[in-house]
């Protein structure tokens, strides 16, 4: 169980930064499509006005790179915190599965045996 433990916590906290920037950049997507969108008339407004469109969205690295810069290291560890929590459950569940009826079937056992020899 311990072996369970270990891995399922050094996978929480070798994969969350990756979603904690996949998230961002879904967010940062979502929010883009939903608040503009840009057509060709737009983009001869803009030259005109000297308004061009906004640069395209920042790559993984990109984003990666902006959180640590902008927010620090601390925040690709977000939500980590439940998510190790959660790695107890499997551990949990191994317990209720395969220990809890063993111990039980040496409880009956010893219970059989005591009677038995009554």
């Amino acid at each position: 169980m311990l072996a369970g433990a270990l891995a399922g916590s050094a996978t929480v906290l070798c994969t969350n930064p990756i979603w904690v920037v996949n998230t961002r950049m879904t967010a940062r997507k979502a929010e883009a499509s939903s608040t503009s969108t840009t057509s060709a008339s737009d983009l001869e407004k803009g030259v005109q006005t000297g308004q061009l469109p906004k640069a395209k969205r920042p790559s993984t690295i990109g984003t990666l790179l902006a959180m640590i810069n902008n927010e620090g290291v601390a925040s690709l560890f977000a939500g980590v915190l439940p998510a190790l929590v959660l790695v107890a459950n499997p551990i949990l569940q191994v317990c209720r599965v395969l220990v809890l009826p063993a111990y039980q079937c040496k409880i009956l056992t010893q219970a059989q045996t005591l009677v038995y020899h009554l």
